[in-house]
């Protein structure tokens, strides 16, 4: 396995250098209500994808599909070790936190809709066939 650890991105030129191209992964999605059960998580599925400098997330649970578009204007912090991004609508708060060069983790939450957590899981940076193949990068 080839581990590379990277786990910053403090500058707006270091997040576009490593989040370019097209990222996807498995989380949950979670609810949480006021009796029991407390919460209720879902599988969910995300596609995240970069073309000049405009990025556009949709994710798939239970039937939903929901997207979300923001550009670098809608950055709200760049930490050290994370980045917090609104989306245009400003529906949904992202949180994402590098983990290697091909791998992040995305948490997601409803601005208006205070019990619901879109997306929390690792999104991976979708290798091509070649990569896949063998197993490179």
């Amino acid at each position: 396995m080839n581990f590379r650890p990277y786990n910053y991105f403090s500058s707006l030129p270091e997040w576009k250098n490593y989040n370019t191209g097209n990222w996807q992964g498995k989380g949950i999605s979670m609810i949480l209500q006021d009796k029991e059960p407390y919460e209720k998580n879902i599988q969910t599925l995300v596609i995240w994808k970069e073309k000049k400098n405009l990025y556009s997330v949709t994710f798939f649970r239970e039937g939903i599909k929901t997207k979300a578009d923001w550009t670098e204007e809608d950055i709200i912090e760049i930490f050290a070790d994370k980045i917090r991004i609104s989306d245009h609508s400003k529906e949904w708060s992202f949180q994402i936190q590098a983990m290697t060069e091909d791998k992040f983790h995305l948490h997601v939450e409803s601005l208006i809709q205070k019990n619901l957590i879109l997306y929390s899981g690792i999104v991976e940076r979708k290798k091509n066939l070649f990569q896949r193949y063998f197993n490179v990068f």
